[in-house]
């Protein structure tokens, strides 16, 4: 999620594959242990928004295990299972994926990880981002408290 700021940045940039959208806010009816739509800022907050593309990289590499985000097991490559990419053991932490196939994309500013590297099952569109150098420089210029996760491309 991001603030209303980073939001109207990633709107005005020239990208056809963005998405930005609305989160809405829900708040808890004990009364009735219901979920009540709310405006973000009636209860005293910032609105959010997710950010997403409609361009998805290929698996990452044999390089990244993807592991059960829970249990640290191992997972198949392509699996569905809520995943976090692990390297062998005393390597920097990478998102990996193979130079040749990336090069098949169309150009992009952004786009989501095929593997689920969220927590949770009930997020369908749990996904990486991974975005370009331009657009990363451009929103740490906004907010220089965003942080973000290293890519690596690989030769053949």
């Amino acid at each position: 999620m991001v603030t209303e700021q980073i939001a109207e940045v990633i709107r005005g940039w020239e990208a056809p594959e963005l998405r930005v959208q609305p989160v809405h806010y829900h708040t808890r009816d004990w009364s009735s242990n219901t979920k009540v739509p709310m405006e973000w800022r009636e209860a005293g907050l910032e609105p959010r928004f997710s950010v997403a593309s409609r361009l998805t990289l290929p698996l990452m590499s044999e390089t990244c295990q993807p592991v059960h985000r829970r249990r640290g097991t191992p997972l198949p490559r392509g699996s569905d299972e809520p995943a976090a990419m692990r390297r062998p053991e005393g390597e920097e932490q990478f998102w990996c994926y193979k130079q040749s196939e990336v090069e098949q994309m169309p150009p992009f500013d952004l786009a989501m990880t095929h593997e689920r590297l969220g927590n949770s099952s009930r997020a369908p569109l749990n996904h990486g981002l991974v975005f370009s150098r331009r657009l990363t420089e451009l929103l740490s210029s906004e907010d220089p408290n965003i942080t973000w996760w290293p890519v690596m491309f690989e030769d053949e």
